[in-house]
């Protein structure tokens, strides 16, 4: 065979087309392969049963499986009751993380079809530890060296789905019910800072590219679409800044106030705060031209402002008074006492003392005091532009 191999996921998220069928189990979006196969979730129809474009619909008993549910087995029936969620193909499941595992076998000089491979993977002889994070630690993988969470019975099962079964309180009762009596949950005012140094990004091509480490390529290019927008000729530091701001909003706030609003929907004991002051010393700034340096080197530049970025408050939670001048210990002791003081009243009345919008923050000026969510309606707006449910 000549020409490197194409795997199917990829073929897919490069072809815009969606096809939609309509099953006996349910409606299901699937996406079109190079040979006018229509794939979904791991199952596939051939091109003859499947003449369709993306917005017609097909009347379809059953998407046959075109993978056993577990390596090696026979596939199992369907049951009768049995629902397909209505939503595409998931780069979350193993089917569509196939392509970086495959990346990370070959890294470590693996056979990725061996039957063993598994096994061989957990088995610390064979394969020491230091080598797998070696060649995650030496960007060896490239694009394919972020690892994420999968949606898979044997790890986070997707059914019922995560997103939805949070809105519908699921979570909540489940913390309840295992003794969690509050969250707390909150963010950053400068988050995009630390973000914007995780990976290279020379060009404004790179920004999509980087974010499918984290998204699945429709999301990451939504993002991209409802953003402030830059030249094609930006320069890297205002590239690495929109970067960025669109990574920590998909990591941080905009899960944050997700979860806060869930929990609060639920009538869940939630108390949101936002830090908009860390002591200077330990902030981060100033440039970052190798993406793999230490990022204590950084926070030990004590001579700049710096921002008040992803993890420059550990100092304040854990009260790390080694790292703190006189002055600065006691705003952090300020900050602790009231988020006690708050948690033992929403604790007490088992619910949420203030609005959703409503954030404990800890300002510039190190005062402590409420504030509304400037944030809430134009994240809400891009929730709704990036996440179609």
């Amino acid at each position: 065979m000549t020409g490197a191999q194409i795997h199917l996921s990829e073929e897919i998220s490069k072809n815009p087309e969606r096809v939609v069928v309509n099953t006996r189990f349910g409606r299901v979006t699937g996406g079109r392969a190079s040979t006018g196969a229509a794939a979904f979730l791991g199952a596939a129809l051939s091109f003859e049963h499947s003449r369709i474009v993306s917005n017609l619909d097909l009347e379809c008993a059953e998407i046959p499986y075109a993978l056993p549910p577990r390596r090696f087995e026979d596939p199992v029936p369907l049951p009768i009751d049995f629902k397909y969620e209505d939503k595409e193909t998931n780069p979350q499941t193993p089917e569509e993380y196939r392509v970086q595992f495959e990346a990370l076998c070959r890294a470590l000089d693996l056979d990725p079809e061996a039957p063993d491979i598994l096994e061989t993977l957990q088995d610390p002889v064979k394969l020491p530890w230091s080598s797998i994070t070696h060649v995650i630690e030496t960007d060896v993988l490239g694009t394919n060296g972020t690892f994420r969470g999968c949606l898979a019975d044997d790890w986070l099962p997707a059914s019922p789905d995560p997103v939805k079964w949070q809105r519908s309180g699921g979570l909540a009762r489940g913390l309840r019910a295992h003794g969690v009596r509050s969250i707390v949950v909150g963010d950053l005012s400068e988050e995009w800072y630390l973000y914007s140094i995780a990976h290279p990004i020379p060009t404004k091509d790179d920004i999509v590219t980087n974010l499918r480490r984290y998204f699945p390529k429709d999301v990451a290019e939504r993002f991209v679409e409802g953003w402030r927008k830059i030249p094609d000729d930006a320069g890297t530091e205002e590239v690495e800044e929109v970067f960025g701001e669109i990574l920590s909003c998909g990591q941080v706030h905009m899960p944050v106030r997700v979860l806060a609003e869930d929990l609060y929907n639920a009538g869940f004991p939630v108390l949101r705060y936002a830090i908009e002051w860390t002591p200077e010393q330990n902030r981060t700034g100033g440039k970052w031209s190798c993406h793999t340096a230490k990022f204590i080197d950084l926070i030990k530049d004590a001579g700049r402002i710096g921002y008040v970025t992803h993890g420059t408050d550990r100092c304040i939670w854990a009260l790390r008074q080694p790292v703190l001048e006189p002055e600065q210990e006691i705003v952090a002791k300020q900050w602790l006492d009231r988020i006690d003081v708050e948690l033992k009243q929403i604790e007490n009345e088992s619910k949420p003392s203030r609005d959703v919008k409503t954030i404990l923050t800890l300002r510039t000026t190190t005062e402590i005091g409420w504030n509304q969510d400037e944030k809430w309606e134009a994240l809400a707006a891009l929730r709704r532009l990036v996440i179609t449910e």
